[in-house]
């Protein structure tokens, strides 16, 4: 198989990948699917990362080749002898154990008496392209986005392979310059690399190959493609392809930024972005946030992630985190007995958060039991504050996917149910409480008061609508009546 034949294997080296493994795990074991998909899923996964397969090998490999307690006995090449033992962690064990004691005799039944491990919902043997399908689903319970998971299983016509090396270094080199220089958050940085992916892409395509073969018109090319993904994304049925407005200007941002950074030279007309709408903050109504977070733990809750869940949230609604700097708080940061949390924000900038009893109390039964149970499933000593079912710190995309299904649970429409539509809903609740908006402001780490603003709008928008509701002058046409 040649090296443009061969898929991308799924690395186990880098946090990044870890962050992305939790989140598709995690997505995988709420899978309900009565022929226990999510469970073989949940060892396809493992399997894939802990033995360093690829996709085509994966789906092949015989149910024989498995070694009890131990690993997979396989040979890259059939019929050749002395095949190697790939060792697989505890987890990946336990999750192929769990599939072939549960899962793997319902779907064998269902066909042929099949020889692979890996079998499909009707029983015969999965397929790369079955594998890929089921990858993008998880990936969109789990809120990853599919740049980030789909390159590391295939290659595509227009993956990173078809990006001219000297292109791919000088994004590289600038991607240090925002993380070193001018030390932007990891997030941030991720950000940039996946828009730049994109406008690779489009001079790939220009057939550009040497950064003097690019022109600032280049960019006027790349804003009429992003402008058009937002069009198609606009109508019913378009799924992923379309790109929001705030998308749009981001990734022209991004390409205008490195562009200037390789010394192209600027041309004299201006490129246009997206005519961008400023809306309102999204936000909860206090019943609907309480039914979140009182939804949080589920009936069983054996390793007390509910638990965690509800913790997570009291904080983040409580506190007016941003998701970022929720998972990344570190342990040491949390003062129980002042009831204070110490968070690192953008730009690195340190401020004090004041938690409230009912966050505090469920911190503190979090902390009775439950953090420690799944710190010994990492292999390292891990600072952060709130954990993932692997031991590692818990990530965005993780509690993302952990907050979809409880909002499931407590009925309250997923599509508006997001970390950020908390940090809103914290920030709204405080001014409709009264609270004088420099407090809010330091509370939620805002430089600008101007950013804080925007939910007395909020507030005012909420005024005007109880007028209306409620007032026998407030309703249109009220002067008319009599």
């Amino acid at each position: 198989m040649s090296k443009s034949e061969s898929p991308t294997r799924f690395d186990s080296n880098g946090d990044r990948d870890a962050e992305v493994l939790s989140a598709l795990l995690d997505a995988a074991a709420g899978d309900e699917d009565p022929s226990g998909l999510g469970r073989r899923d949940c060892a396809m996964l493992e399997v894939l990362y802990g033995g360093g397969f690829e996709v085509p090998e994966l789906v092949l490999l015989p149910v024989d080749a498995v070694v009890p307690s131990c690993g997979i006995q396989w040979s890259r090449e059939a019929g050749v002898e002395g095949a190697r033992l790939v060792t697989l962690r505890n987890s990946a064990l336990r999750a192929l154990e769990s599939y072939l004691e549960k899962v793997r005799p319902l779907l064998a039944s269902r066909g042929q008496a099949p020889r692979e491990l890996f079998l499909s919902k009707r029983g015969g043997a999965m397929t790369p392209q079955n594998f890929w399908d089921r990858l993008r689903g998880l990936a969109k319970r789990a809120g990853v986005a599919r740049e980030d998971v789909l390159p590391r299983y295939r290659n595509t016509a227009q993956s990173e392979e078809q990006v001219p090396t000297r292109l791919q270094d000088l994004v590289d080199d600038f991607m240090e310059v925002l993380r070193l220089e001018r030390g932007l958050p990891d997030n941030t940085v991720h950000a940039y690399q996946r828009d730049l992916r994109k406008f690779l892409r489009f001079l790939v395509a220009d057939s550009v190959q040497e950064v003097r073969q690019i022109r600032w018109e280049h960019l006027h090319g790349f804003s009429r493609e992003l402008a058009e993904r937002g069009r198609e994304g606009s109508g019913e049925g378009t799924g992923e392809s379309g790109l929001k407005p705030s998308s749009q200007a981001r990734a022209l941002s991004a390409a205008r930024s490195w562009l200037r950074h390789v010394g192209v030279e600027q041309g004299a007309a201006r490129v246009e972005g997206p005519r961008q709408i400023r809306a309102l903050p999204r936000v909860l109504d206090p019943e609907e946030t309480r039914a979140l977070i009182e939804s949080a733990i589920p009936h069983p809750d054996v390793w007390g992630l509910g638990i965690r869940d509800r913790a997570m949230l009291e904080v983040l609604y409580g506190g007016g985190l941003r998701v970022s700097e929720l998972v990344s708080v570190p342990l040491a940061s949390l003062d129980m007995r002042s009831g204070l949390l110490w968070v690192e924000g953008k730009g690195s900038k340190r401020r004090i958060v004041t938690l409230g009893d009912p966050a505090l109390e469920a911190i503190e039964q979090y902390l009775e039991g439950i953090r420690d149970r799944l710190a010994l499933r990492s292999r390292s000593p891990v600072e952060a504050l709130f954990l993932s079912r692997l031991g590692s710190p818990m990530t965005r995309q993780n509690f993302f996917a952990r907050l979809r299904r409880i909002a499931l649970r407590a009925g309250v429409p997923v599509e508006r149910v997001s970390p950020h539509v908390l940090r809103h809903s914290f920030a709204t609740d405080m001014i409709e409480g009264e609270a004088d908006i420099r407090v809010v402001q330091s509370l939620l780490g805002h430089e600008d008061l101007a950013t804080t603003q925007v939910y007395t709008h909020v507030r005012s928008s909420h005024l005007k609508g109880t007028v209306q509701n409620h007032h026998p002058r407030g309703r249109r046409g009220a002067s008319r009546r009599g």
